[in-house]
């Protein structure tokens, strides 16, 4: 027999929800469901009182644990109130707290677990690919074509919501995108992608990948005009908000409309087993296991809107603002898309700007991709003493660490 609460499913893809046998139940004022989806995401669904309060709260007040503890309070008896002993799910767990609920009964991890199996099939099994990533798409509202529709932890307050906000919606948008880039090649699903690329598009203009994606959707169902239209409005919007030409890839494309180029009319889809060409621009040196180009830029423009909307010192978010500040002193477009993302870290086209100069300047040096790869990716290591290693760049003649530290009882800095 299962313990009380095991038919219950959470939502976070938009209101944040507790069902029972598919039927909502009442969760409380939105701090209540803040606590509540903090723990849902958190690793391994427990935190720490510090970590919980940093997600409630900006700035936590003296308050902070006794405050916390009453949105705790508070929950268990709605979860109670919905099943009876379901208040269970939730029991303090080594000084902290935690949620004993399986992924699968997340719909934000089901939707994130499929989309990372999908993205293990891309290049073997793009069909397979493009079921699973479809899948995955269908955990959001079904009423929603994006998350420009449906916001994910509707109505939480703060920071911390906000942050996973944009990480959710980047998530979907990405799966969204590489799902359309197969089934464009794959061809078939012209009428289904024009209008979720073109919604993309209207949600974050300078998003090259999308229009190149929309351009070749719309050449398949034989609006060439249109083709050509999107590809002008993209460049013109490049042109007033960074000062830059398209790259390569979209001038490309738009080259090949122009010329009626009979390859963009002829679906070639890759036999199982056989490896799926790129639409992409191609990554360098990435290693089994490596984020590709397109994640990494991902990972780090993601990491800069989070440093920049917390302000901190000493993360790595910060530290990769230093780096890239650096980078590119001598790359005033590049300089213009870090700016605008560290002055408005929650605008979808200040994050897309900053990944296509990443991108690119990833592409063009090896080195620089690995540099962002070590900055992006701490890795405190203990030995068998007790003594932890933790990760520290050099940036001008400084070295800085690239985790934040916290250090009890005696220690020595060699």
């Amino acid at each position: 027999m299962g313990m009380p609460g095991d038919d219950m499913e959470f939502r976070l893809l938009g209101k944040v929800e507790a069902l029972v046998r598919g039927r909502p139940a009442a969760l409380g004022r939105p701090m209540d469901r803040l606590a509540l989806a903090a723990l849902l995401l958190a690793p391994g669904g427990s935190l720490t009182p510090g970590e919980l309060a940093g997600r409630l709260w900006e700035e936590p007040p003296e308050t902070a644990p006794d405050l916390a503890r009453d949105y705790l309070k508070k929950l268990r008896r709605h979860l109670n109130t919905a099943v009876p002993g379901a208040g269970a799910l939730l029991p303090p767990h080594d000084g902290g707290y935690r949620m004993l609920v399986p992924r699968h009964r997340v719909d934000a991890h089901r939707f994130l677990d499929t989309a990372d199996q999908a993205q293990q099939h891309v290049t073997r099994e793009p069909a397979r690919a493009a079921e699973l990533y479809r899948a995955a798409l269908a955990e959001w509202p079904s009423d929603a074509s994006g998350p420009w529709v449906v916001e994910p932890l509707a109505g939480l307050p703060g920071p911390w919501a906000e942050i996973e906000r944009t990480a959710l919606c980047n998530r979907h948008r990405e799966a969204l995108t590489t799902c359309a880039e197969i089934e464009i090649r794959v061809g078939g699903h012209e009428q289904r992608l024009i209008p979720e690329l073109d919604r993309l598009l209207r949600a974050a203009p300078l998003d090259e990948r999308v229009a190149g994606l929309l351009m070749h959707a719309l050449v398949r169902a034989g609006r060439r005009g249109d083709a050509l239209e999107v590809f002008g409005l993209t460049r013109r919007r490049l042109l007033d908000e960074l000062g830059q030409d398209p790259a390569p890839e979209l001038t490309r494309m738009h080259q090949r409309v122009l010329n009626d180029d009979p390859t963009l009319n002829d679906p070639r889809p890759a036999p199982l087993g056989a490896p799926m060409p790129s639409t992409t621009t191609p990554d360098h040196d990435d290693q089994p296991g490596e984020e590709t180009g397109h994640e990494l830029a991902g990972t780090v423009a993601r990491l800069v809107a989070e440093a920049s909307r917390s302000g901190g010192t000493g993360s790595s978010g910060t530290v990769l603002i230093g780096r890239l500040r650096e980078r590119f002193e001598q790359d005033t477009p590049a300089e213009a898309a870090l700016a605008w993302l560290v002055r408005e870290p929650y605008n979808a086209d200040a994050l897309a700007a900053l990944e296509r100069a990443l991108l690119a300047a990833i592409a063009r040096d090896a080195e620089f991709a690995a540099e962002l790869r070590a900055l992006a990716t701490p890795t405190p290591v203990r030995d068998e003493r007790g003594s932890v290693s933790i990760q520290a760049q050099s940036i001008s003649k400084s070295s800085v660490f690239t985790s934040d530290v916290h250090i009890s009882g005696d220690f020595v800095i060699n």
